[in-house]
């Protein structure tokens, strides 16, 4: 989430960073859910992948929306210009961006939580 790259860079850097993000972690968040709710642990890879593709949907969309928002309010805060922002400023587009993606988070992540309860 560049002030120097176009919402579609700032967009495709997030998705693809959501997707490679899920590959490498759904293992360990299924654990965390299973231990959360009393499930019994496992390493059966048809188990630890439930949710997956509810799972990319979520963290893809939800990056990609967050990268471009980011640099959507990186560009309004430096009013256009390419300057150094400060770091007030880049805590607020931060800020500003993961408090936007709550409503499109929300529902993927409770179906994802159902999916690897239920199957």
């Amino acid at each position: 989430m560049s002030i120097q790259l176009t919402q579609e860079q700032n967009a495709f850097m997030g998705l693809f960073g959501g997707l490679v993000e899920v590959t490498a972690f759904q293992s360990l968040t299924y654990c965390k859910n299973a231990t959360q709710q009393g499930l019994p642990f496992t390493l059966n890879p048809r188990v630890l992948y439930r949710g997956y593709p509810s799972n990319m949907i979520n963290m893809g969309s939800v990056t990609m929306w967050q990268f471009t928002a980011c640099g959507l309010i990186k560009n309004f805060t430096a009013g256009g210009e390419s300057r150094p922002l400060t770091a007030s400023e880049e805590i607020f587009a931060g800020f500003g961006a993961g408090v936007s993606s709550a409503m499109l988070c929300s529902p993927l992540e409770l179906m994802m939580i159902q999916q690897q309860r239920k199957g």
